[in-house]
């Protein structure tokens, strides 16, 4: 009885062993799924994070060209400013011009009719004065001929 109850000891020893061997194999295979499931999540988190990055540099780069638009407008902006302030005051110049020439022009139509006026009083005191000499010179040569 001793001996019976000493195999049935072994062989519980031996079953329990082997069911302790598949609860290791089970618990192992279980760990090596969950480990490779982990590896797999990992991998695309890290895929994730990648892209993420790649999307951050590609943003940051559009805000920088987005910087640069504005820059070159805010540039260019001011460069249409000058300009425009420029041509008001081409313009301004050119009215102001346009005034002095008209100012001119009358005066120098004005000198006109004055000179023109004067020429013609000149030359009427010079007919004036020629019909006196040419009746002098008449008196004269009469006088003369009556001696």
């Amino acid at each position: 009885a001793e001996s019976a109850a000493t195999t049935r000891m072994e062989a519980l020893r031996a079953e329990q062993a082997q069911a302790l061997e598949a609860l290791r194999q089970e618990h192992s295979q279980q760990q090596h799924d969950r480990d490779q499931q982990a590896a797999a999540q990992l991998e695309a988190m890290q895929e994730q994070v990648r892209q993420a990055q790649s999307d951050l540099a590609a943003q940051e780069a559009l805000r920088e060209q987005l910087q640069q638009v504005q820059s070159d407008y805010q540039q260019a902006h001011g460069q249409v400013q000058a300009l425009d302030s420029e041509l008001q005051a081409s313009r301004a110049d050119c009215e102001r011009q346009q005034e002095q020439r008209i100012r001119e022009r009358a005066e120098l139509e004005a000198s006109h009719a004055t000179a023109k006026q004067m020429w013609s009083d000149e030359r009427e005191q010079l007919r004036t004065a020629e019909a006196q000499l040419q009746q002098r010179l008449r008196r004269t040569s009469s006088e003369l001929a009556e001696l």
